[in-house]
């Protein structure tokens, strides 16, 4: 396959079936027991397992991806971790995803394949970390990262073919995507089979987002994350289920984020109260971190430092689907 900018398909689908079809296939597929995972598995024995009961019943895997260059991926990142968890918070590398022997099994990755885990607003990955509402007497470090910008390529792939909710700002990629059904597929597909894509991306999305054993939906990602080809996925994106997919999640490739990435500022914050359902978070910030030289230098807030008034605003304006209050200083 020759590279090509914009959305377009990474499989053969002269063989995909039609919708009618595909309906059937994935009334037989809720229905069955998936084989499970366990950490002492061969990995690879698990993905061909589960490989082919899919391939089994749509022929192949079809998978919206998107070349962008760097210099276009015009979306903050973010990340967060608790304060109590970081063993030395001066090392930028304990600010990025987890070492090979600390991983283990999660949304989009097996045990030893670690993912950088972010999102493009900072209150939707602290949402992330947060989950049970569990916050009082702890503290959380926000991460700002940014990306090389050059002319070099990034492969995207949003998973967002299933419910977003109607205040996510991603609906419109979403729709864009849904309507360009055929150009995505390079008008390959017969109006029957755009209809059985259209159900199986919906159906993928699905039971990605609601596997609460993670193996499912560690396969789906580790398919693309280590193709044994070039058009690897580098970054994923996907609903958040903690911010009631009002907003998304960013997966990421170590390699990516090695390679191309770079953390530029950092918060130490305390929540005040959290109210899921209206999406709003009341934060305190105490001490931010910034780079100088290879140094994370912390200094704590105070309401005269207008260095920390100006980064705040550059970081944090806009945030979207989200919202939060931010009490003194």
């Amino acid at each position: 396959m020759h590279k090509r900018y914009g959305s377009f398909s990474m499989a053969d689908t002269s063989k995909f079936p039609t919708a009618d079809q595909v309906r059937s296939k994935i009334e037989k597929l809720r229905t069955i027991d998936w084989p499970t995972y366990n950490s002492s598995d061969n990995l690879d024995d698990y993905v061909k397992r589960v490989s082919k009961i899919f391939t089994e019943e749509f022929n192949t895997l079809p998978d919206v991806v998107e070349f962008l260059k760097t210099k276009e991926f015009g979306f903050k990142l973010f990340r967060v971790r608790e304060l109590s968890t970081f063993d030395n918070i001066d090392l930028v590398s304990e600010h990025s995803y987890p070492p090979i022997n600390l991983t283990k099994l999660n949304r989009c990755n097996f045990p030893k394949y670690p993912v950088f885990y972010g999102s493009n607003n900072a209150m939707t990955a602290l949402a992330e970390v947060v989950r049970n509402d569990d916050f009082k007497q702890k503290r959380y470090c926000i991460s700002r990262w940014t990306i090389h910008q050059s002319d070099e390529d990034v492969l995207i792939q949003p998973y967002l073919f299933g419910d977003l909710h109607e205040d996510n700002i991603f609906r419109t990629l979403q729709e864009s995507m849904a309507n360009r059904i055929q150009e995505i597929f390079e008008h390959e597909l017969t109006p029957e089979q755009e209809e059985g894509v259209r159900l199986y991306l919906k159906f993928m999305a699905d039971t990605f987002i609601n596997d609460n054993s993670y193996a499912l939906s560690a396969f789906l990602v580790h398919r693309r994350f280590y193709a044994p080809h070039n058009y690897r996925t580098e970054i994923l994106i996907y609903p958040s289920v903690q911010t009631l997919y009002k907003g998304v999640n960013i997966a990421i490739h170590p390699n990516f984020v090695d390679t191309k990435m770079f953390a530029t500022r950092f918060y130490i914050v305390e929540i005040d109260s959290f109210d899921r359902e209206k999406g709003l978070i009341n934060i305190s910030y105490t001490t931010y971190g910034t780079i100088e030289r290879s140094q994370i230098i912390w200094t704590h807030v105070t309401p005269t430092d207008t260095k920390y008034q100006k980064i705040f605003k550059e970081d944090f304006d806009h945030e979207g689907e989200f919202k939060f209050v931010k009490n003194a200083p």
